[in-house]
């Protein structure tokens, strides 16, 4: 195999509603896998030199490396493993495609699967449901569905799908109980209501992004925004019997193949 490097150092990152934090170095990743450098600040600071200077710096090592370099292709073509440089790749893109990594599925379950603390807030609220089947619903909002652009480009999911859908997957368990993971806690309650037992599981204050993807991956069933912390949570848990219903469009009116970006067997709402 090769050494894999993750270098953070180009990442914009930053406090909500902007970019998630850098937390990959806290999961239980490889030893052989190193990751260098620190996020750099948001790009979508107030502050358009910081997102200009780190444009300017990420354009001048593209060019300096393009003979390495290979980009994640924008269609249903794939990038083949026999065409990487031997001694050195470097790769642009999402590579959110379970085609690039299925054959790993074992070793990247077990690596980016957060643990959970006993007595934290997500072991309270899995072991509320101990006796149910439950079903996790996230709810994507925050930048969604209140920055204008970024509105524009991934859309936002209305309360009707959500219900529909969790509503849809509680009519084939036993003993359904709803999780609703979801940024806008007044939202959730007055548009996500179920006739199943449900949690608002950031109802007090919100999860971290460990807690939260913790209590993806644990759960039975999952209703996915379109969103890329909503997907691994779902890829996380892997029931044997496990539901995942998906929304139809990733991007809002955009005209890019979607297909490949979801597992085979998710459901299509």
């Amino acid at each position: 195999g090769r050494r894999l490097v993750l270098d953070a150092s180009l990442m914009p990152s930053g406090e909500p509603p902007y970019l998630r934090e850098f937390l990959l170095d806290e999961m239980p990743i490889d030893p052989a896998t190193r990751i260098v450098g620190r996020p750099s600040g948001s790009l979508a600071s107030p502050d358009r030199r910081v997102g200009s200077a780190v444009g300017t710096v990420r354009t001048v090592l593209r060019g300096a490396l393009r003979r390495w370099t290979l980009n994640e292709p924008t269609d249903t073509e794939r990038v083949l493993g026999g065409v990487i440089p031997d001694r050195l790749a470097v790769l642009y893109g999402y590579w959110q495609s379970p085609a690039y990594f299925d054959a790993l599925a074992p070793v990247i379950r077990r690596e980016l699967r957060p643990s959970i603390a006993a007595t934290g807030r997500v072991a309270r609220i899995l072991r509320r449901l101990q006796d149910h089947d439950v079903i996790a619903v996230h709810a994507r909002r925050g930048d969604y569905a209140t920055i204008d652009h970024v509105a524009r480009v991934f859309g936002t999911l209305g309360g009707e799908h959500f219900v529909t859908m969790g509503t849809r997957i509680a009519a084939q368990c036993d003993r359904p109980a709803m999780v609703v993971l979801c940024e806008d806690t007044a939202w959730a309650k007055e548009h996500l209501r179920f006739d199943a037992p449900t949690v608002y599981a950031e109802e007090s204050a919100p999860l971290s992004p460990i807690d939260g993807m913790a209590l993806l991956s644990r759960a039975r069933h999952h209703v996915v925004s379109n969103s890329s912390f909503s997907w691994w949570g779902a890829w996380l848990a892997d029931h044997p019997d496990q539901i995942v219903i998906r929304p139809r469009r990733w991007f809002a009116g955009a005209d890019v193949d979607e297909g490949s970006r979801w597992p085979v067997d998710w459901t299509i709402e």
